[in-house]
């Protein structure tokens, strides 16, 4: 057939390349998985913590499974929404003890949080536990190890006094046109006008959907872009999906001036 010969050296032209390219894939894989299998080694539980009604204390627990001993330092801060994004903020409501712990290889390690402040009549008070790996230093001074240090950042959940928590969502999104090397994009902005957080696990705008981890606090807003290149209709249809259930929106959108 004519040709035959031709198409039989692309293929193997193919093949050579298809292996070269997953050899070297194999070996990136190979240098880097090492030092990813280390930072994943260490874990921390629950990931969260929610005070309920009359209770005042938690336990967190940190488990090293590395091969070396660890320094955690862990410490309270006040978690708000400002313009948008999240601050946070010194805090003595929370008593985190002991303030640093060493854990030696393949253990595990308890931390206790104490509440200390009133929880508020009718609103829900949200901080966040930072769990800060200490880097190893030598007698003077000088970091030992080339690897970043994590931080672990567990949300803590004091609920309103009055037992009532609900999240009401609204939302509002601005459409910028593609300009020169600027793709389009939606500015999309969502309040919570509610006395308690909204967990946000996945979101469906228009014919976009895709998995998230999005947290808006009680009477806060919260701010994201999407790609968006065509102009969008007036009211978008939007579903979130949070851990209170679905909510459905119709979401107005402007242009940009």
């Amino acid at each position: 057939m004519p040709g035959m010969p031709g198409i039989f050296i692309l293929i193997q032209a193919l093949i050579a390349m298809f292996k070269s390219v997953f050899a070297l894939s194999l070996a990136l894989l190979l240098w880097v998985a090492p030092a990813t299998a280390q930072d994943q080694r260490v874990a921390v539980s629950p990931i969260r913590v929610e005070f309920a009604q009359g209770k005042t204390t938690a336990i967190l627990t940190i488990v090293n499974d590395r091969d070396a001993a660890i320094s955690i330092q862990p410490t309270a801060v006040e978690w708000k929404q400002e313009s948008g994004t999240d601050v946070n903020s010194p805090t003595r409501d929370l008593l985190v003890a002991p303030p640093m712990v060493e854990i030696p290889p393949n253990t595990r390690q308890t931390i206790r949080v104490a509440l200390r402040a009133t929880p508020a009549q009718d609103t829900e008070k949200t901080y966040r536990i930072l769990l800060r790996e200490v880097p190893k230093t030598d007698a003077q001074g000088n970091q030992t190890t080339l690897r970043f240090a994590m931080t672990f950042s567990i949300p803590v959940f004091v609920p309103a006094a009055q037992g009532l928590s609900e999240q009401r969502l609204q939302a509002g999104a601005i459409w910028f046109p593609p300009s020169g090397q600027a793709p389009g994009k939606l500015a999309i902005t969502l309040r919570n006008t509610g006395n308690a957080h909204a967990k946000i696990t996945k979101l469906a705008i228009g014919s976009e959907t895709q998995a998230s981890l999005i947290y808006v606090l009680q009477g806060s807003e919260r701010k994201f872009d999407l790609a968006w290149p065509a102009q969008p209709p007036a009211l978008l249809a939007a579903t979130f999906t949070t851990e209170r259930g679905l909510v459905q929106l119709d979401i107005p959108v402007q242009r940009a001036k």
